[in-house]
């Protein structure tokens, strides 16, 4: 019990936070439930995606969607080998816990937008410490996103032939 606690210390103190990327997870496909939408299920290529967009941010110190020498979210999901018709991304660092990550996606209507886009059916969550503009942060990177001929390509092909 006393590591537990001496190990929360620790980690709050250093700056990063307890984040978890199962939570984020979990918080999500809750919101999409309350919102009529389906959850959507980890997929270890966006995971991986995620992780490396999360690393990147660290290595190269950088708080963006797009790196300093032009790399966009797209890049890391294609990287793992990916095939999408849709894909989205959240960032975020700075928070206390996964709860107030998700409570402030919520409150952004951009990050909002993500959560509850009804053609993405994946999702991939990384959370890695490090340290941005030298302060200790936990980036946060959430991948979502629909493979080709899923559910958002039959999608986006009905309304093409609703639509003529």
């Amino acid at each position: 019990m006393l590591l537990v606690i001496l190990f929360f210390l620790l980690s709050v103190k250093a700056g990063f936070a307890q984040v978890d990327a199962g939570d984020i997870v979990k918080l999500t496909n809750s919101f999409r439930i309350e919102n009529n939408l389906s959850p959507l299920t980890v997929n270890a290529k966006l995971t991986e995606a995620a992780k490396q967009k999360a690393n990147d941010m660290i290595k190269n110190n950088y708080w963006s969607h797009v790196s300093p020498t032009g790399i966009n979210p797209w890049y890391w999901i294609k990287k793992t080998g990916y095939r999408y018709s849709y894909a989205g991304e959240n960032l975020a660092q700075g928070f206390e816990d996964s709860s107030t990550v998700l409570n402030a996606w919520k409150k952004s209507p951009a990050h909002k937008k993500n959560l509850l886009t009804n053609t993405f059916c994946q999702i991939g969550v990384a959370t890695v410490n490090g340290q941005i503009n030298g302060k200790n942060t936990t980036v946060v990177v959430q991948m979502m996103a629909c493979p080709k001929n899923g559910i958002g390509s039959i999608i986006e092909n009905a309304k093409k032939y609703i639509l003529g």
